[in-house]
């Protein structure tokens, strides 16, 4: 199959399904008066007899909400195992304390499968969860202490090992069944909010009580023990920025011995989206963090084309767009945006422009990463997103009556792939750039830094210098070392040949193309797409039988493409 025709310049056929709005966590707590109510207090002690029904009815309103809003409230769980969950927690309540109960509601709403039906236990109206003062960071090294208060500045920087008596791999598998979700890449982003909640530890056997737990942090032998007692009173988190937030006002961060400051993303969350031209590099650099616009200056829209102005004028060498913190928002800005993108062509060449993306990239900010994907030159790096192409969408908040916890379920669905019912269940990155610790403590940011060494056509060039000379093994020497390489942790070379081959078949060399092909399919021989251009190489240079084997072949492996079908009927090889 060919790649999807670019669209340019006025085509601005782009459908966006999804509008969310994104609220604080402040403006959710706020009662219809404009009061905010009082903070809940916590015990370990079961409910009052007196509150057994009305938690009882928040669950039945709860249920009845997934069954009225969802638009397939049994895809992942099916209906008996989910009435099930809801009868045993409703058995339950008379013996459970309050935190517990609210925990089981998060829970069952993420057995529904979805990341936009949740309970999000760390910002939440009427949840109120301690928090114990550190934060913690996933990276790919391990789960490590980024910050804490003073009191425990011993722990920061150091490996976790455990929390209370539970070894960190299992923390981290207790935690996820709490975690709603598109797909496992939202672990890493919402975990960390999880993991310092008093409540959340003590409910999955992480902590004795609601006053505190212990720390277990290493390296190695150096590993020690530390108890955290929790703050008094819950911090107020604005939803969006929560992966940064300051716990107390005494703090020591790991990256404050530094010697340069944090790295672009990592500023001016204050600010939703800005533009820098960083000389040093030649970059045009672009941050969003919410697909909405800001309460007070510029649109998005505004700034955006301020910025592809100043592209058109100063003609940068690279673009960045750096979506990897942009958890979502209002879809529906998204249109005209993509469209000011896609006409600078100054910014949108091949290898000039890239898009950041990563775990926390997620409903709206996913829809930017899919359309961008599917109407520009953007080549994504970082890490691969946390949302599918295709599924629910949206919020329905739904304040549950007794406790008044605040739940979201998602009425709607949404396709943004390139195709009807694109499976894909994530964005992945061409480049990689996963950030390990020492990047956070150092003030690195691994992903710009791929985008700075980024040399295209490598691989074509290469390949094809082999190739002509003959040595089809230097040639898939030079493919399996380009896919061993960290930067091509999430893509090996399957795209760049299909795309070479291509090209070749394009410039009338049809049989340097299946040279191209059939060292992609040796070297990737269970890439359907591999073998479906095979066969279309194979028609284009006469070889009839050669091409029906590779479009079975392809139809083999993924029995759905649909193209390698069409070309069996179309040559009378279809199945009966």
């Amino acid at each position: 199959m060919s790649r999807y025709a670019r669209v340019l310049g006025h085509a601005a056929v782009l459908v966006l399904l999804l509008a969310l709005t994104a609220r604080s966590s402040a403006d959710a707590q706020h009662d219809a008066t404009g009061s905010k109510p009082p903070a809940r207090r916590y015990s370990m002690e079961p409910v009052h007899r007196d509150e057994v029904a009305g938690w009882r009815a928040d669950l039945a309103q709860l249920l009845e909400a997934v069954q009225r809003e969802h638009p397939d409230p049994y895809r992942r769980t099916p209906r008996p195992d989910l009435e099930r969950a809801v009868a045993a927690l409703r058995d339950s309540i008379p013996r459970l304390p309050a935190h517990r109960i609210i925990i089981g509601f998060a829970r069952l709403l993420a057995s529904i499968g979805d990341g936009h039906t949740s309970l999000p236990l760390y910002f939440a109206a009427g949840v109120d969860f301690h928090v114990l003062p550190y934060r913690l960071g996933i990276y790919d090294d391990g789960v490590y202490v980024e910050a804490a208060d003073r009191a425990y500045a011993g722990l920061v920087g150091r490996r976790v090992t455990a929390i209370g008596d539970v070894r960190i791999d299992e923390a981290m598998r207790r935690v996820a069944s709490l975690i709603s979700r598109d797909n496992d890449n939202w672990i890493a982003a919402v975990a960390p909010h999880l993991l310092n909640r008093i409540e959340v530890l003590h409910a999955l056997g992480m902590a004795p009580d609601l006053t505190g737990t212990t720390l277990t942090a290493g390296p190695g032998t150096a590993s020690m023990e530390t108890r955290v007692a929790a703050l008094a009173s819950p911090p107020a988190t604005e939803y969006g920025v929560p992966f940064l937030v300051r716990l107390t006002h005494d703090w020591v961060d790991a990256r404050d011995t530094a010697s340069r400051p944090p790295p672009l993303h990592q500023q001016r969350f204050d600010e939703t989206y800005f533009w820098e031209y960083l000389p040093e590099h030649d970059v045009l650099y672009i941050k969003w963090d919410q697909v909405q616009n800001r309460l007070n200056g510029p649109t998005a829209l505004t700034v955006i084309r301020e910025a592809m102005v100043f592209a058109r004028e100063h003609r940068p060498a690279r673009t960045v767009i750096d979506i990897r913190n942009n958890t979502g928002g209002n879809g529906g800005l998204l249109p005209p945006i993509i469209r000011e993108i896609v006409r600078a062509r100054e910014v949108d060449e091949p290898g000039k422009l890239f898009l950041v993306i990563g775990r926390r990239t997620f409903s709206a900010g996913q829809m930017m990463a899919g359309a961008l994907e599917q109407y520009s030159s953007a080549i994504l790096v970082g890490e691969p997103s946390s949302a599918h192409y295709t599924g629910p969408a949206g919020h329905v908040m739904v304040t549950l009556p007794h406790s008044r916890v605040s739940i979201a379920i998602s009425p709607d669905s949404y396709q943004m792939g390139a195709y009807p019912r694109d499976p894909r269940r994530q964005a992945t990155p061409r480049l990689a750039a996963v950030p390990t610790f020492a990047d956070y403590a150092s003030n690195r940011d691994p992903a710009l830094e791929a985008v700075l060494a980024y040399e295209p056509e490598i691989l074509p060039r290469e390949v094809m210098a082999a190739l002509a000379a003959g040595d089809t093994t230097a040639a898939e020497q030079i493919v399996r070392e380009f896919d061993a390489r960290p930067v091509n942790r999430f893509r090996d070379g399957t795209v760049e040949l299909n795309a070479l081959g291509y090209r070749l078949l394009r410039e009338g060399r049809a049989e340097a193309a299946v040279s191209v092909f059939e060292l992609n399919v040796r070297i990737h021989p269970r890439y359907a797409n591999g073998w479906d251009s095979l066969g279309e190489a194979y028609v284009t240079a006469g070889r009839r039988s050669d091409a029906i084997g590779a479009f079975r072949r392809a139809i083999t492996l993924e029995p759905d493409l649909a193209p390698s079908r069409e070309w069996l009927r179309r040559l009378g090889a279809a199945e009966r």
